[in-house]
């Protein structure tokens, strides 16, 4: 049976960006844009609890994210005083995704898990953003403060299991045979995977759309 679970948020760890912009005009500019961002999820960040044969055993699952995108940007400049300026606009391109899941069990007592399960998954898609930021002007650098949104969303994943299976990463619910529950989980598949102890099977996707908020230097050459 089951007998609980929580789920901590996702923790962004590194979050790195750098673009370079050309002024065409006083008003507009147009730049290119990349960085890396990763994000995990530990140990004790997704865990259920079920009681089965061997034990009550706890579950978890480990996930981390590493992305890099490249995009181009127009921006719009408004210069409020000498200092002062606001900008917006937006930018596109595509985003490179690595991810990676585990799965690890241990029975309520033991000092450490084991991790039977392991999927690693890459894909691009592309990235769409809305820009809009001030910028405080000094001789030499200036100060910036940024938000932005994006869309960010990755479907069509490969991936690769720990016995080395290829295929596409899929999202599913399979039944454990010793307590009934239904776990969601990913499965590596060259075609959707079809069996009595599956079911609500699709492709995967991951969806990293938000809202993030820089601050940042703007160097002059």
């Amino acid at each position: 049976t089951w007998e609980g679970a929580n789920q901590s948020d996702f923790n962004q760890q590194v979050d790195f960006s750098a673009s370079i912009q050309w002024h065409l005009f006083r008003y507009l500019s147009l730049g290119i844009s990349s960085g890396y961002t990763y994000g995990a999820i530990g140990e004790k960040g997704a865990q259920v609890i079920i009681n089965r044969p061997v034990g009550e055993s706890l579950f978890v699952q480990q996930l981390k994210v590493a992305t890099v995108p490249l995009c181009l940007e127009a921006l719009v400049h408004w210069p409020l005083s000498d200092r002062w300026e606001l900008y917006g606009g937006g930018g596109g391109g595509l985003t490179w995704i690595n991810f990676t899941q585990r799965e690890g069990i241990k029975i309520t007592g033991n000092p450490s898990f084991s991790y039977p399960e392991e999927i690693s998954a890459h894909g691009s898609e592309i990235t769409t953003k809305i820009i809009l930021g001030m910028i405080f002007r000094m001789k030499e650098v200036s100060l910036f403060v940024e938000g932005n949104y994006r869309w960010e969303k990755f479907a069509d994943l490969s991936a690769e299991d720990k016995e080395g299976k290829t295929g596409q990463l899929y999202y599913l619910e399979q039944q454990e045979p010793n307590s009934g529950f239904w776990e969601a989980r990913y499965m590596v598949s060259p075609a959707q995977p079809l069996s009595a102890d599956i079911r609500h099977v699709h492709p995967a996707s991951i969806d990293l759309s938000g809202f993030s908020l820089r601050l940042g230097l703007i160097i002059f050459f």
